[in-house]
């Protein structure tokens, strides 16, 4: 019997061989592995997607001339990136009066127009909750994966001792060690902690993979809430308003 087909028969005598409390604890860990790899192939299916429309946001508006084109050009879609930045953008809009209602006016509404430093402080702020908000979807999960990673062994081990303490009450009501007899306990002990192990490391290797690429992503937001405030600032000279509006009034 080749070596494999040989070590799943050892798995399918021990699982037979198990008791109730076994067999229930193995049951757990199977249901825990399945859902480790459901979240798997679909939690990478969903990172990728969001860092290719990451990737495709910022280098359409880095081609805008103003931070609110893209908003006024583009349909609104479930993007973590887009949504940060369209709820500041229609904060912005409102700060500067270009939205009547719940309805935005056009882009050459805020042409030439100021942004006080309490307004760009609400649109920041504004920004940066969304901006947590979204990071934190990314992990979404990852709390569940990591409570699988950790507590899988351990219940491996329940498993095994609950075994071994069987065998060993089985061997007292016996009055002898014969290992024929308490061989197959021991068999079916250790498979819990077996099982454990499988589902353990898989889930543990997911969670590093998953939390260095939701890293990445995160980065790139706190990058592009960094540079869309930049431009705020910059184009609707935060700050000025006060200064100009007086001066206006002053030459009329």
């Amino acid at each position: 019997m080749l070596p494999t087909a040989n070590l799943i028969f050892t798995v399918y005598q021990a699982w037979c061989a198990s008791d109730l409390a076994g067999k229930g604890i193995i049951a757990i860990q199977l249901l825990a592995s399945a859902w480790v790899a459901a979240y798997g192939i679909t939690h990478s299916a969903t990172l990728k997607r969001v860092a290719m429309q990451t990737e495709d946001f910022r280098r359409f508006f880095a081609k805008n001339k103003s931070v609110v084109d893209f908003y006024f050009t583009h349909a609104a879609g479930r993007n973590p990136i887009l949504s940060i930045y369209t709820k500041a953008t229609e904060r912005l809009l409102i700060e500067l009066g270009a939205r009547s209602g719940s309805t935005p006016l056009n882009s050459r509404e805020v042409v030439g127009k100021t942004l006080s430093q309490a307004s760009f402080d609400i649109v920041k702020g504004v920004a940066e909750e969304n901006l947590a908000i979204e990071s934190l979807r990314l992990e979404n999960g990852m709390s569940y994966l990591a409570a699988i990673a950790t507590i899988a062994p351990f219940l491996g081990l329940l498993g095994t001792v609950l075994g071994v303490m069987e065998a060993f009450l089985d061997m007292g009501q016996q009055g002898s060690v014969n290992l024929a007899t308490v061989a197959p306990y021991l068999s079916t002990a250790m498979l819990t902690t077996v099982v454990g192990l499988v589902v353990a490391i898989p889930s543990v290797v997911s969670y590093n993979v998953f939390s260095r690429k939701i890293g990445e992503l995160q980065i790139q937001f706190d990058g592009f809430t960094d540079e869309y405030l930049g431009r705020v600032g910059s184009e609707f000279r935060v700050g000025a308003s006060s200064g100009d509006d007086s001066g206006a009034a002053r030459q009329e």
